[in-house]
């Protein structure tokens, strides 16, 4: 069971990668949009089966902050992102978590929440002083 929920995560991951470089090189849009759809049925696949598998839930959500902006998806992915910032503080700590803070700073800010954005970049240097992306996002580079 592990394995078929790694191998839909990794399926997951290989789409939002093919989908990066096809937006890159300024491909079709709706080849955009139909692997954006493939990659999130293969992440709610992975989490079907382990729904606190952090890396699936990561990167659904990662995914999500680049959808155009609509009040519920923001919101949802906004509470995904707190939730994943929860999850983490009964892990293993581990480098990538900052990205968590980062990205649920940069949600709020896409929100017009800015006052959340810094207190939740701020939070985030309290368990990664001296984090580079978190240090300019909080000096307002």
């Amino acid at each position: 069971m592990i394995t078929l929920q790694l191998n839909r995560s990794g399926l997951g991951e290989a789409q939002i990668n093919k989908l990066r470089a096809i937006r890159d090189a300024g491909g079709d849009i709706n080849d955009i949009g139909i692997l954006a759809m493939e990659a999130d049925k293969s992440f709610n696949a992975a989490l079907q089966i382990d729904p606190k598998n952090w890396e699936a839930q990561f990167v659904k959500t990662a995914s999500m902050i680049h959808w155009p902006a609509d009040p519920v998806r923001d919101n949802e992915t906004a509470q995904r992102l707190s939730s994943l910032i929860d999850q983490q503080e009964t892990m293993t700590p581990q480098p990538g978590f900052v990205q968590t803070y980062v990205m649920l700073g940069e949600q709020y800010q896409k929100m017009g929440q800015f006052d959340k954005a810094q207190a939740t970049w701020q939070l985030g240097l309290t368990k990664f002083p001296n984090d580079p992306a978190l240090l300019k996002k909080i000096s307002g580079q």
